[in-house]
């Protein structure tokens, strides 16, 4: 009985996302320690260099290996609110506090057919400084 507990518990920690993370670099070289994205359950990749963390009707993030990059996309004419709630997705899919997000490289915007007033433009995390 006492080795099967201790075989449970090994599975769990192994598999927890507390020891599942992976580093990548920021903006200024920095290193950013974040959830191992490529074990999240629900993600999709799309091909070896780029993985679709969380698609919705509302938005969509991606993780682009080579520079190791996000994007987020706004597919939703409320560009305020889907923003916000991209971005709070984006946090939790990562296990990050928005203080280190503002160190990873990260595109926002919105295509032209979705919104035309706000296409074009990266619009970046609201909650980060421009610098």
């Amino acid at each position: 009985m006492t080795i099967i507990l201790i075989i449970i518990i090994i599975f769990f920690v192994y598999n927890s996302k507390l020891f599942n993370n992976m580093v990548i670099t920021g903006k200024n070289g920095e290193k950013i320690k974040i959830y191992n994205i490529e074990k999240l359950k629900n993600i999709e990749k799309i091909n070896n260099t780029d993985i679709m963390l969380e698609d919705t009707p509302e938005f969509s993030i991606s993780f682009y290996k080579p520079d190791q990059s996000f994007a987020i996309s706004i597919m939703s004419k409320n560009f305020g609110d889907s923003r916000q709630k991209s971005e709070k997705r984006f946090l939790e899919i990562l296990g990050i506090s928005s203080k280190e997000a503002c160190n990873l490289k990260v595109t926002l915007g919105t295509p032209v057919f979705v919104n035309a007033e706000y296409a074009g433009g990266n619009y970046g995390l609201s909650f980060c400084l421009p610098k």
